[in-house]
């Protein structure tokens, strides 16, 4: 019986053996070579994840550029606008008078100069426009406190209007009321 028990225990020693063994080789042969893969697999996929998100930045950063140039063109033309009066001096005329229209003040003047200098092609405006300066001299009456919020519309106006000298002389019948002389500029689009 000894000897049944002897082999009965080799026989079981031998199965755990060829059982331990085998899982060895199941392992080291089948599972080791799977998780290899399994982890290239990992890498690869975080690999294109990043190659994506490195495609994606450029992408919205070119949205992102594209949507500041048009803003920055609204913004250019806004100021083009603003800038430029065009030929028919009556709107700039008509314009002034607004800005003076509820102060007291009396237009005794309001002339555009004859420049001698030729207008100079302007980048921004067509082959077809030529931007000129227009000197307007404009004499009015006026008391200070009104002036000086005419100068303060002149200077908020939708378009430029440069102020680019003034004189005051005071009344001798009226001190309150002065006589002021105002050189003004504005640029003004002429077609060629």
């Amino acid at each position: 019986m000894n000897k049944k028990l002897l082999a009965s225990q080799q026989s079981i020693f031998i199965t755990v053996i060829i059982s331990a063994v085998s899982l060895v080789a199941v392992v080291y042969f089948g599972l080791f070579p799977s998780l290899a893969n399994f982890q290239q697999i990992a890498q690869q996929i975080k690999d294109k994840k990043t190659g994506l998100i490195a495609l994606k930045t450029p992408a919205e950063e070119y949205g992102a550029l594209e949507e500041k140039v048009k803003t920055l063109g609204g913004r250019r033309e806004a100021l083009k606008n603003k800038l430029v009066w065009e030929s028919d001096i009556s709107s700039f005329l008509t314009r002034i008078i607004q800005l003076a229209s509820d102060l007291k003040i009396e237009f005794v003047s309001l002339r555009p100069e004859v420049k001698s200098s030729p207008s100079e092609k302007v980048k921004g405006l067509s082959d077809d426009y030529m931007l000129t300066e227009v000197p307007i001299v404009l004499i009015i009456k006026s008391n200070y406190g009104d002036l000086i919020q005419f100068l303060e519309r002149i200077e908020q106006s939708d378009k430029f209007i440069g102020v680019e000298s003034f004189s005051i002389d005071t009344q001798p019948l009226d001190i309150s009321t002065h006589s002021i002389r105002m050189d003004l500029s504005i640029f003004a689009k002429e077609k060629r």
